[in-house]
């Protein structure tokens, strides 16, 4: 936040807030200006405590306002003040801190979206539960959940919490710079976040309002409502605010001071910028400055300009050889900018010298003039600079030299601004495959900023894909967890060498990795997308055979038509909860579509699309599977929750049709249901249990029980019309069971194996001949065929074999991920 000291008092502008505070029902005040008319000041001064913004005898007594619960301030040369989620996470930690009601509400909410959300209290590490205190509160956001997501999580529903249980007292969020964002991300910008939540009544409880200001730029202007107050063109006529700011850095009274006084507020058009270089020119200690030109530079960027002729280009070779090299370095350092130390191995150059340029240029810079590090002191100088003066691909390419040069045999050991920055300066220049290629990078580096330089198009490799992956996991985790989470996912993506290279990183770890698997697909088409991915599929049972329908971590589920690869329609969840599970419940007319989304099941009719109704789910825990079975001729849905829970309830009325029943330790990961009020379940755990719902859950015989320890990810249970029926279970240790009763109470066992490592689906049909079994795994291991034939082989053989072979029949494999 920048010092306030010494800064004017400008009552007009804190009348206008103070107005807009009591009187108007806009939840955003936008304060808009060119660079240098006093918007960061502004913000600065809203968000200071009293008696650090309090000028004696300026009569701008603080009035009674809001609390300030957050100050944020955009920088562009700092990409992790520009990030939205960043934002909302830092807005929902003040908040939790503010009011305590909303930490316990932010437990439980991200509870709600324990996949995609953690919270760290002062004494763990991992997921709180839900109604525990969280103090001095970090908070986690996987870079996959879409901003509204996570504000809906980690600031919405907590802040309703807290409003419902009696908070009224109103609280400000001030954020300076909102046009700096644009240059990190044309779309996803806090701009906009705060645009849509602050002008949507639905998005957010009316004690919370903002304070923004922004240049007077469309693409910003576009997000938010119509300035409340621009600093040029409202500036009331008369006002003196910049003649009081000029009379107060002025050394001396006088003739000669008054008349530099009025030219200095007349060229400086309400720009205090302008006003300070101008008067930090003039002579000090009392001497008698000459006669002011008739006509001072126009504007900020004339002003740079002219410095630039008169004092620093005086000669072409020193600008070249001395001057342009400091300045093209300090135009492109990022953060809190470039050590003395650091700028001396950039420019090849001695520190005499780089002292030399940095006293010169000491009024644009900010930082300690003999050690840093150092930066240029505003947007507005860096922006001439790049335009008009230095060479800026230049410049990244001399930072990236010389990090590399001092660093590039360990990167574990580098400075702070290369691990934060140095992919920023790489990917300008089209040289990232320089860092990511190292795995000691990678796991030095900070992850935002390798993540937004991978996002930039045309730089692939192993190493790439392994941290697009994982990438979004490793903020605010130490070394030897990032080298952890990476070399998991190079095992997921089958990249042995690179595993082996993080493997070899950082011995001493909290974890390693043993090894991991992730399904690959190898469609013949792909039929579209859902952005952050599909958790679940339906085929949904129209007469021409042609509709799926999929459910996404953004709340939405969409219809598609297969023959035309066109979206058909999408439903939006009211909660804006992922929709992780899906159920048909009844046929043809009256069907109804079931979705699962954490702490709720939502009912949407399956033909216009539309919810139709909600039930609740069990408070505290999330649902993590739903399988619909008939229990004494009605229909039910049989929830499975995180916490090992499996309950039978009614779906068009909420109510219990069994007791909770604890099934299994850990979350249950799987249920099947469908035969003589039976289900069948699959857990964390690795037992496999059938239960009968008479009423009550009884617990039928375990398939296969929880020795040794794997996890059921999948199960699928289906009975056939001569009374033959099948249950099969996949694991993670790779193999599938498969239990075929026939209809005279024989059981044929059998166990499949070869997945690598882990069963993920399976789907079950009674053909005319048998039973037809399609396993979900990685090409080239059990496919498709030697599942189909080893099951007959093994199973089937002599029923009803004079009927045709299944391979005669089309077969349509869907998969989403």
């Amino acid at each position: 936040m920048p010092d306030v000291a010494g800064l004017v008092p400008r009552p007009w502008i804190t009348a206008r807030l103070d107005r807009w505070l009591r009187t108007e029902d806009t939840r955003i005040f936008l304060v808009t200006g060119p660079p240098g008319t006093g918007k960061t000041v502004f913000a600065a001064r809203l968000a200071a405590p009293e008696d650090e913004h309090d000028t004696p005898g300026g009569g701008d007594a603080r009035p009674e306002r809001p609390d300030v619960v957050l100050a944020h301030f955009c920088d562009a040369s700092d990409e992790r003040t520009l990030d939205a989620l960043d934002f909302v996470r830092a807005l929902s930690g003040a908040l939790a801190r503010r009011i305590p009601r909303f930490a316990d509400a932010l437990a439980a909410s991200a509870a709600g979206a324990a996949a995609v959300i953690t919270i760290n209290s002062t004494q763990t590490i991992g997921t709180v539960e839900a109604g525990a205190r969280v103090a001095n509160v970090q908070i986690r956001v996987s870079g996959s959940v879409p901003t509204r997501q996570a504000f809906a999580h980690l600031v919405r529903r907590p802040l309703e919490a807290a409003v419902a249980d009696g908070w009224d007292e109103r609280l400000l969020v001030v954020v300076d710079d909102l046009s700096a964002g644009y240059r990190y991300d044309s779309e996803d910008t806090i701009a906009h976040l705060i645009g849509v939540v602050a002008g949507n009544p639905a998005e957010l409880p009316d004690v919370l309002r903002f304070v923004v200001t922004a240049r007077p730029d469309p693409w910003v202007l576009r997000d938010l409502p119509p300035p409340a107050l621009d600093l040029r063109a409202d500036r009331p006529a008369g006002e003196d605010d910049i003649r009081r700011y000029v009379h107060r850095r002025l050394p001396a009274a006088g003739t000669a001071w008054r008349l530099w006084a009025d030219r200095v507020v007349a060229a400086a058009d309400g720009n205090f910028l302008y006003a300070r270089h101008v008067v930090e020119r003039l002579p000090a200690g009392g001497e008698v400055p000459p006669d002011p030109p008739a006509d001072l530079p126009e504007g900020l960027t004339g002003l740079y300009r002219a410095w630039f002729r008169a004092d620093i280009a005086r000669s072409r070779d020193l600008w070249w050889d001395l001057y342009e090299p400091v300045l093209a370095a300090l135009t492109v350092a990022r953060g809190a900018g470039l050590t003395h130390e650091q700028l001396c191995g950039i420019t090849g150059l001695p520190r005499s010298r780089v002292r030399r340029v940095l006293e010169e240029c000491a009024q644009f810079l900010l930082g300690a003039p003999r050690s840093g590090p150092v930066r240029l002191y505003h947007d507005s100088f860096r922006d001439y600079l790049a335009e008009e003066e230095v060479q800026v691909e230049e410049a990244h390419h001399a930072v990236l030299r010389y990090f590399v040069r001092r660093h590039g045999d360990d990167w574990l050991g580098a400075a702070e601004y290369a691990c934060d920055h140095l992919a920023t300066h790489a990917a300008a220049i089209g040289e990232l495959a320089i860092l990511v290629n190292r795995p000691d990078f990678l796991v030095a580096a900070e992850p935002g900023g390798v993540l937004r330089a991978l996002s930039r198009p045309g730089v692939t490799g192993r190493y790439a894909e392994v941290y697009r992956r994982a990438g979004r996991l490793l903020a605010d985790r130490d070394r030897g967890e990032r080298a952890s989470y990476l070399q998991m996912a190079a095992y997921e993506l089958g990249e042995a060498k690179a595993a082996t290279a993080f493997a070899g990183l950082l011995p001493e770890r909290r974890w390693t990795p043993l090894w991991a698997s992730m399904l690959r697909h190898h469609p013949g088409r792909v039929v579209g997308a859902h952005p952050g991915g599909v958790l679940a599929m339906l085929w949904f049972p129209r007469p021409d055979g042609t509709t799926v329908v999929t459910a996404a971590p953004d709340g939405t589920v969409r219809f598609w038509d297969l023959r035309t690869h066109t979206v058909l329609g999408v439903l939006t969840l009211p909660s804006g909860t992922p929709a992780a599970r899906l159920a048909l419940l009844g046929t043809g007319d009256e069907a109804v579509l079931a979705v699962a989304a954490l702490d709720q099941v939502w009912l949407a009719d399956p033909e216009r699309m539309e919810v139709t109704g909600s039930v609740p789910a069990r408070p505290g825990s999330p649902v993590t599977a739903m399988a619909p079975t008939v229990l004494e001729g009605r229909a039910v849905v049989v929830l499975g929750y995180a916490d090992g829970i499996v309950q039978a309830v009614d779906p068009f009325t909420g109510e219990p049709v069994t007791e909770p029943v604890p099934a299994h330790e850990g979350p249950v990961l799987s249920l099947a249901g469908g035969l003589d009020d039976g289900v069948l379940s699959g857990g964390a755990d690795g037992a496999v249990i059938l239960w009968g719902l008479h009423g009550e859950i009884d617990r039928q015989p375990v398939i296969r029980p929880p020795d040794p320890p794997t996890w059921c990810g999948t199960t699928t249970f289906l009975s056939g019309d001569t009374g033959r029926f099948a249950l099969a279970a996949g694991y993670s240790d790779g193999v599938t069971d498969v239990i075929v009763f026939g209809d005279d109470d024989s059981e044929k066992r059998t166990g499949i194996g070869g997945h690598e490592p882990a069963a993920w689906q399976l789907d079950t049909a009674f053909l005319s001949e048998g039973l037809l079994l399609q396993s979900r795994m990685r090409r080239g291991r059990n496919g498709y065929a030697d599942v189909l034939r080893e099951v007959r082989e093994l199973h089937l053989r002599g029923m009803n074999p004079d009927d045709g072979p299944p391979e005669s029949r089309e077969i349509v494999l869907l998969s989403g991920g």
